[in-house]
C-alpha cells in the first residue's frame, strides 16, 4: 500500500510540474523596417522547428500612449504543445503592462529618441485546432536604430531587433 501511495504522489508531482512548465524562445536578430508608431515588428523566434521554420511573433504596441496592442503567432507552440492563437497585451491596475525604456540613438549626423528595450506581458488563447484554452507570458526585446536615406534629403529611421526572449506559461 505504501508503494502505491508513493507512486501516486510521484505521479501527482510530475503532473503538477508539467502544469506549471514554461516554454522559452530566444529572439533572432532581424530588421523590423521603418520605425513607426504604434511599434510594429515581426520577430523570428529560436529554436527553429525540425523542418527549419522559425516560429514568429507579430507584435503591435502603442508604446507612446500606452493604449495596448496585439500579439499574433505563427508556428509557435506553448507549454501544452499546442499552437498559440492571437492575444493582447495584458491590462494592469495602472494601464497596459507594456514597459518601454527609451534612449537616444544617433546615425548619419542625426539623433532620435526611441525605444531601446521593451518588456510586454500578454495573454491569449491557444488555436482552436490545438484545443483552445488560455496562455500568458512575456517578451523582452532589445532594439537598435539607424537612419536610412531614401533619395535626396529624405530619410527614415529603421528599427532592428538585436535580441531578447519570450516566455510562455
Amino acid at each position: 500500500m505504501k508503494h502505491l501511495i508513493r507512486i501516486a504522489a510521484a505521479s501527482f508531482l510530475m503532473l503538477s510540474a508539467a502544469a506549471f512548465a514554461s516554454t522559452n524562445y530566444g529572439v533572432v536578430p532581424s530588421n523590423c523596417g521603418k520605425a513607426v508608431e504604434p511599434l510594429q515588428c515581426i520577430i523570428d523566434l529560436s529554436p527553429a522547428t525540425p523542418m527549419g521554420v522559425y516560429p514568429t511573433l507579430r507584435l503591435s504596441d502603442d508604446v507612446v500612449n500606452n493604449s495596448g496592442g496585439l500579439v499574433d503567432w505563427s508556428s509557435t507552440k506553448g507549454p501544452s504543445g499546442g499552437y498559440l492563437g492571437g492575444g493582447v497585451i495584458q491590462q494592469g491596475p495602472n494601464g497596459y503592462r507594456s514597459y518601454p525604456l527609451w534612449a537616444q540613438f544617433c546615425s548619419n549626423g542625426a539623433c532620435s529618441k526611441q525605444v531601446s528595450t521593451l518588456t510586454v506581458y500578454f495573454e491569449g488563447t491557444y488555436a482552436q485546432a490545438s484545443g483552445g484554452g488560455p496562455y500568458s507570458g512575456y517578451v523582452t526585446l532589445h532594439f537598435s536604430y539607424y537612419r536610412q536615406y531614401g533619395g535626396g534629403t529624405t530619410y527614415t529611421w529603421v528599427r532592428s531587433v538585436t535580441g531578447g526572449s519570450v516566455t510562455i506559461d
